[in-house]
């Protein structure tokens, strides 16, 4: 195992721009942006003969300490086989789909119940719509069919 800890968080606070190693996968990277140096934790691994980066923070949100710990649950994750980025994006894609809303579909609309008035009969009557009965039958054929 390669030797970690290279970086001190004094170190990561003044590193000019570039990427700068602290062992074991982990990188600090540094670079120029719009409000100054930007600081981005990086941890490389491969799987299966393919390099891979995975993103694990910000500085100073993420501090060294805490992105060695996450880049030791990420070599835990292959030592057990798991590839850590794959299973990072399939817990943010169950997040997301736990809080997204369920789609509507037409069956879905049209069998839920619903609160049917005299202006939504109204609407669907011959005057209106030429096919109003049908058109009435086929989105609910629950409806009474009410021509004049």
């Amino acid at each position: 195992m390669r030797a970690t800890g290279k970086l001190t968080d004094v170190r990561v606070r003044t590193a000019a721009a570039g990427t700068h190693g602290d062992g074991g996968g982990l990188y600090l990277i540094v670079k120029q942006g719009t409000a100054g140096l930007t600081r981005s934790w990086l941890f490389r691994y491969s799987v299966g003969g393919r390099s891979h980066w995975m993103g694990l923070g910000v500085y100073p949100d993420v501090t060294l300490a805490r992105v060695r710990e996450k880049a030791q649950d990420a070599r835990r994750a292959l030592s057990e086989g798991i590839d850590p980025l794959q299973h990072k994006r399939d817990q943010r894609a169950a997040l997301r789909q736990r809080h997204t809303k369920q789609a509507l579909t037409f069956a879905v609309c049209i069998n839920r119940p619903k609160r049917v008035t005299q202006l939504t009969l109204l609407s669907l009557e011959p005057r209106h719509y030429p096919r109003g009965a049908a058109i009435e039958q086929e989105v609910h054929p629950g409806l009474p069919v009410s021509l004049r």
